[in-house]
C-alpha cells in the first residue's frame, strides 16, 4: 500500500517466513541427527562408520585432507544413491491427482487378500 519494497519485505513478508525457515531448520536438524547418532549407535564403539570418522578426524586431528577425502567419498556414495533414484522418478513421472497404476493394482489385490485372512 505505497511502502518501499524494502520496507514492504521486512514487515510482512520476513514476518510471515520464518515459521517455515523454522519448521525447515527443526527438519534438517533432525534428519542430520538422525544420520550421525544412527552410526554411532548401530557401529558400536569398535566399527568406525565414514560420518563418525569424519567427525572424529575433524574433533581429533584437524587433518584436512584425510577429513577432505573422506567427505568427498561420502558425497560420492550418496551421490551414486540417488542418480538411480532420480533417474526412475524422471523415467516414471506422477501426475497431479493419479497414481501409478502398477502400484494401485498391487496394493489393491495386497488389501483384498489381508481381508480375506481376517474374515
Amino acid at each position: 500500500m505505497g511502502a518501499r519494497p524494502f520496507a514492504a519485505f521486512w514487515r510482512v513478508f520476513f514476518p510471515l517466513s520464518l515459521p517455515g525457515v523454522r519448521s525447515g531448520s527443526l527438519l534438517v536438524f533432525v534428519l542430520c541427527l538422525g544420520f550421525y547418532i544412527t552410526p554411532a549407535a548401530l557401529g558400536g564403539l569398535r566399527d568406525a562408520m565414514l560420518s563418525t570418522f569424519i567427525a572424529a578426524q575433524v574433533s581429533s586431528s584437524f587433518n584436512m585432507a584425510r577429513t577432505a577425502a573422506s567427505a568427498f567419498i561420502l558425497l560420492g556414495i550418496g551421490r551414486g544413491h540417488a542418480v538411480p533414484v532420480r533417474a526412475r522418478s524422471l523415467r516414471y513421472p506422477a501426475r497431479r491427482g493419479t497414481t501409478c497404476p502398477k502400484i494401485s493394482a498391487r496394493f489393491v489385490a495386497f488389501i483384498r487378500r489381508a481381508r480375506s485372512l481376517f474374515e
